[in-house]
This record gives structure tokens, C-alpha cells and sequence, in this order.
């Protein structure tokens, strides 16, 4: 390009700044998203959502390339194996993760751990992670399931640290890393030798904070080995107050090679419940886990989400689990509708095809271990979490279209209101073959003529059906009733014709993380170019 000099045109000049502003817009944003894989989306709040195995690879790959502060939440429980066998899997981090990992009540399975990766330390760290946490640098790992084995059969010339969750937790205040509500069940093997700190859960927690986790597996080394420190949670533990309220469960293995403590190390020791290896199955809650019926429904379907625990679930789960409930505004209402169907369960009606993810909250208070065999929840307030958990929701247009309609589509009711819908095929109403369904009676009840009545505040969606194969919905929203407001038993006539109220209005939905980054260089852009015309 060649220079321009003070005796080029002016206009020339800022045009040239409008262009480069404009680029650096455009780099500016596809910067942004360049990590960690173009397959991977993040959220309005910059964390990556995980639904597959290869969004679960991606961002692993991206966090031992680098990034290794990136968060992560996953939408869907995730198997790794392929062929029917579990892959090899290299830990996240190297070695270092220091991001916020979200396992939203999901279990990653399929897969074995069979090599460590290296710290310019002179150590090694293996596990589904490697190390966690850093100086200055705090690291979370919460409500995730973990279904997969450890298996070293190498020996390094370093030290080692081995965990079926990951090698090691670092934490100093007021930095300090944690793993809360997570559970590891597979087997953890080495061969090394006195260097080598190996725990069912965790190698080394060195100064971490772990709380309401659980191992249930095999720990053990090779007959003649000569690891010290090793543990059926954690191989070694530098603070005894910082594990809490944790416990473990051998896979029954036999021999002096094989774990029989939960904690042991050169250090502080901490008070781990053993369970018995006999107890099969054992309805331990440390972890919430959300149950989808079908992630992929067609338009005409609906598919229930259920509220549970993790690993086990005890036949009073309800004692558990409290207050749970959809998160505000965490789904796109343009593809589903989601309504309380009570008992622990959520019922999911689609709107239009799409996909969009939604996010349910509930209380735990997981299993206390101090007081097994039996088992039953906490009653410390100080171990009750709250909790998220994400599940993702595909909407498949079904071939065959619907061709009845109710009218109104949509409805606003306050509680004690009634409102009768109607069905058209085209512009003829149909009176008689019809049936109605509400999918939430606890907010809104329809009887045989279509009459909806309002009971309490939520959302209900209202579904007729002629014959076998057409359906058509009117969703209602309900508000409380203001004391001083009467409420009316008239019941509203039925439309005579079908009118403008057929469909519903779509609710806009939040923009996307993309805009924030690009709109002020392209402002500026503008302005330039503004100021190129006046001169």
C-alpha cells in the first residue's frame, strides 16, 4: 500500500481508519471465539456448553494447548468409548487446569486413564484431570459423576501423584481450590514406588478443599510396590479440616497391595467413612443429577426431566432434595415450554423446532457419612449446596403437519379465572372428537369442553387432540390474584371464527455473547466514517 503524505486527501485518509477499524472489529471478534474450537459454544456468561464427546475432547485438547483457564458446563451424560471400548484418555490440564468445571449432575464413563502428563517440576500427575489449581490460581470442579478406570503401568522418574478424579488440588487462602459434590467409580492402579502419592478419589490434596464426594472402586499397586502414601480417597492430605463430610467404598479387592484406609499419608490424615465392599448399590446422595427422558423429541411429542441423586438414589429421595425448580429465563420459549408436574419432575412440550438447553436448581443435603450404615441426609445447613443442573433439548419438525389449531393460542390468567379454548381445522370449529390434556393440573386444569381453570401461579400448557395424529397447544401463563381483585365465574363465549390470536407471540430471546465484543470498535468505525463525510 502506498503512503499517503500530507498532501492526500483528507476523506482519503480517515476512510483508511474507517477500514482498519472495521478489521480490527472483525479480528477482534473471531479472536474471541477462536478458542477453544470452533465446535464449541459458549454461553452469555463466556462458559463453554458440553453435550457430546467431541465437545468434551475439544475442550480438553483446548485446555492443554493453553487455555487452561477456561469453565466448561455439561448439558448431557457422555460416553466416551468407542467400539464398545473405553478410549485412552489424556487428563485435562498440562498440566494445569484452572477453570471452573461444571459437571451439571452428568457422568462421563467410557474411558481409561493409562499415562500421566509431566510438570517442568519434576512431577506427574494422572487422573480424569491432572493438577487443579495453582499459586494464585483457583480451580473448581463440582457435581460431576465419573465412571472410568486409572491404570499406570509405567514407571516415571519423578514424582507422582494419582487419582481417579486427578493427581493433585492446590489451594492456599485466600486462593483456595475445591471439589465439591463429585463422585469417581473405577479402579486407580500404579507400579511406582516411594515417590508416588495414589488415592481412589485424589493423589494429593495440598491445601484443596473436598467436600460431599465419594470413591467407590479398587485402589491398589503391584504386589511388591512401595508406595507409602496411598489411599482409598486420598493418597495424602496436608490439612484434615479442609475433606469433609467424604467417604469410599473398595471394589472388594484382596491382598497387601490393595488399599484399606481411606486416607493415609506423611501428613494430616482425615476422617473418611469406609463403607462395607458387600454393600451393593448403596443409596449414597452426594451429587444431583437432572434424568431426561428424551434429549431429541418431535414437535408433537413431550419428554419429562427428573430431579435425582447421585450415585445412588435412596427410596426417600424427596428427603434430599429441596426446592427444585426451572431457572429463570434459562431456556428459549420460542422452542419449548416447561411446566412442574411435581414429584421431582418436569414436563417439556415443545413450541417449534430448535434446540436450546435449560437449566433446573434444587437443594441437597447429601448423605451423611458419620452416620453410616444408615443412610440418611445431612442435617448440617453448612454441607446443604444448591445446585444447577443443564440438560439439552433438541425439537425436530415431525413430517406430518398438524392441521387444528386452538384458539387463543396463548392465554395470560390470574388465579381463579376461567377461559374456554376452541379447536378449528381451517375456518371450520370443531365441536365434537375432541380431547384435552393440561400438562401441569396443579397450575391449570382443562375439562372435556376445553375450559381451563387457573389454579396457581406457573405455566401450564393446554394440548387438544382429534384422532390420533393432530394436536395443537394453547400455552397459559399464570399470575397470583391481587387480594382486592374479585373473581369472576363467568365463563368467556366461544369464538365464533378463528382471528388474529392463532399464534402465539415468540419471545425474544437474549443476544448472543458475540455482539458485546464487536460493537465498540465498530462504533468507532462509524463515527469515523461520519466525520470522513463532513470533510
Amino acid at each position: 500500500m502506498r503512503y499517503v503524505g500530507k498532501t492526500a486527501a483528507p476523506h482519503r485518509f480517515l476512510s483508511r481508519i474507517f477500514l482498519t477499524a472495521l478489521f480490527a472489529a472483525v479480528l477482534c471478534t473471531a479472536v474471541r471465539h477462536a478458542l477453544p474450537a470452533a465446535a464449541l459454544e459458549a454461553g452469555d456468561d463466556g462458559v463453554y456448553i458440553i453435550a457430546t464427546s467431541a465437545d468434551l475432547i475439544a475442550f480438553r485438547d483446548a485446555v492443554n494447548e493453553g487455555s487452561g483457564g477456561i469453565s466448561a458446563k455439561l448439558t448431557a451424560d457422555i460416553d466416551l468409548s468407542s467400539g464398545g471400548r473405553p478410549i485412552e484418555w489424556e487428563p485435562i490440564g498440562n498440566p494445569t487446569y484452572n477453570g471452573r468445571f461444571d459437571g451439571g449432575g452428568h457422568t462421563v464413563s467410557g474411558y481409561v486413564v493409562t499415562e500421566a502428563v509431566y510438570d517442568s517440576r519434576s512431577t506427574y500427575y494422572a487422573g480424569f484431570f491432572a493438577k487443579m489449581g495453582d499459586i494464585g490460581k483457583r480451580c473448581e470442579i463440582k457435581n460431576l459423576v465419573l465412571h472410568g478406570d486409572v491404570n499406570l503401568s509405567a514407571e516415571y522418574d519423578g514424582y507422582l501423584r494419582v487419582g481417579g478424579v486427578g493427581g493433585l488440588l492446590y489451594g492456599k487462602d485466600p486462593v483456595r481450590s475445591r471439589i465439591s459434590n463429585c463422585v469417581h467409580v473405577g479402579s486407580v492402579y500404579s507400579i511406582d514406588d516411594t515417590k508416588t502419592k495414589l488415592g481412589g478419589f485424589l493423589g494429593y490434596n495440598d491445601g484443596g478443599t473436598i467436600d460431599n464426594c465419594f470413591h467407590s472402586g479398587d485402589v491398589y499397586t503391584k504386589p511388591s510396590g512401595d508406595v507409602t502414601d496411598m489411599g482409598g480417597f486420598v493418597g495424602s492430605n496436608s490439612k484434615a479440616q479442609n475433606i469433609l463430610n467424604c467417604g469410599w467404598q473398595s471394589g472388594g479387592g484382596s491382598g497387601e497391595n490393595y488399599v484399606k484406609n481411606g486416607v493415609c499419608g506423611t501428613s494430616s490424615a482425615a476422617d473418611v467413612t469406609t463403607l462395607d465392599y458387600q454393600i451393593a448399590a448403596p443409596p449414597i446422595a452426594t451429587a444431583l443429577s437432572a434424568s431426561i427422558e428424551k434429549a431429541s423429541i418431535d414437535t408433537d411429542e413431550v419428554t419429562t426431566v427428573t430431579i435425582t441423586t447421585a450415585p445412588g438414589t435412596p427410596a426417600n429421595a424427596g428427603e434430599y432434595i429441596a426446592d427444585a425448580h426451572v431457572a429463570e429465563d434459562s431456556y428459549n420459549r420460542a422452542v419449548i415450554e416447561v411446566s412442574d408436574s411435581g414429584g421431582l419432575t418436569f414436563t417439556i412440550t415443545p413450541v417449534a423446532a430448535g434446540e436450546t438447553s435449560v437449566t433446573f436448581v434444587a437443594e441437597l443435603r447429601p448423605t451423611d457419612f458419620s452416620k453410616l450404615p444408615d443412610f440418611v441426609p445431612s442435617s448440617d445447613d453448612g454441607l446443604t449446596n444448591e445446585m444447577s443442573m443443564t440438560v439439552g433439548v433438541k425439537v425436530t419438525k415431525k413430517a406430518a403437519a398438524e392441521d387444528i389449531r386452538v384458539v387463543p393460542a396463548s392465554a395470560d390468567m390470574t388465579v381463579g379465572e376461567r377461559l374456554t379454548l376452541a379447536v378449528f381445522s381451517g375456518e371450520t370449529r370443531l365441536e365434537d372428537g375432541v380431547s384435552w390434556a393440561s400438562g401441569s393440573e396443579m397450575c391449570a386444569c382443562v375439562d372435556a369442553g376445553g375450559v381451563v381453570t387457573a389454579l396457581a401461579e406457573g405455566t401450564a400448557v393446554i394440548t387438544a387432540c382429534a384422532g390420533e395424529e393432530k394436536r395443537a397447544r394453547c400455552f397459559i401463563n399464570v399470575s397470583p390474584t391481587d387480594d382486592e381483585k374479585p373473581v369472576s365465574d363467568d365463563v368467556p363465549p366461544r369464538p365464533e371464527a378463528p382471528g388474529g390470536t392463532d399464534q402465539p407471540d415468540a419471545p425474544s430471546s437474549s443476544g448472543g455473547g458475540c455482539s458485546a465484543g464487536f460493537g465498540a470498535p465498530l462504533l468507532i468505525a462509524a463515527v469515523l466514517l461520519v466525520v470522513c463525510r463532513r470533510r
